[in-house]
């Protein structure tokens, strides 16, 4: 009995660390047996395999660094925390994953951005999490695309601040989280010169 119990414990445990990651895989399994755009789909795994792509994330809560492990798994590499000063070396893509505190980005994520030197990301995208679902990385955007970095889009999710929005992010913004990851990379393909800038975005 007590061996049960602790196999259903542990599988309890697993269940939930594995969430983004199985939503993830489905993702990428999604663009294998899509039959309505078979041959865009084989084209974005192509560009998948042969874009180096990055994913930072910024967070006090942790909110960030869940969205920003999804999304890498989506694209096969690693979320890296700002904390740790991660170098950016020829990266064509760059997932910046941060929230919103006190109605602005964190002073860190900031900080990070503006220390970023030659050669740059020719691209960016933001994922942000709020509470309100609606805030955005303005000032993330701004001081990228003062430094040449074009950003592609953001997308916005609703994250907990004490007993609002408790249960975010949860898995469905996960997934919306991978779906938009899939989205930029068909933009970066297909749609260069149909992005928004900073000033769209607002």
């Amino acid at each position: 009995m007590k061996e049960t119990r602790q196999k259903s414990t542990g599988t309890v445990k697993s269940d939930k660390a594995q969430k983004s990651r199985i939503g993830a895989i489905a993702a990428r399994r999604s663009l294998r047996t899509d039959r309505k755009y078979p041959l865009v789909m084989i084209k974005l795994l192509e560009v998948l395999k042969m874009m180096k792509t990055a994913v930072i994330y910024a967070t006090k809560t942790k909110h960030s660094k869940k969205l920003a492990e999804a999304i890498s798994l989506f694209l096969n590499t690693t979320a890296q925390d700002i904390a740790k000063n991660p170098a950016l070396d020829d990266v064509d893509l760059l997932f910046i994953v941060g929230g919103i505190y006190g109605g602005a980005s964190m002073p860190e994520l900031l900080a990070y951005i503006k220390t970023l030197e030659a050669p740059m990301p020719k691209y960016a995208a933001l994922v942000t999490s709020c509470a309100s679902g609606s805030q955005r990385q303005i000032a993330v955007c701004n001081i990228l695309e003062e430094k040449g970095v074009k950003v592609l889009d953001e997308f916005v999710c609703k994250g907990r601040i004490l007993f609002v929005s408790a249960t975010h992010p949860n898995a469905k913004d996960l997934k919306a989280a991978i779906d938009f990851a899939q989205k930029i990379v068909a933009v970066e393909c297909y749609h260069k010169s149909a992005v928004p800038n900073c000033k769209e975005m607002r």
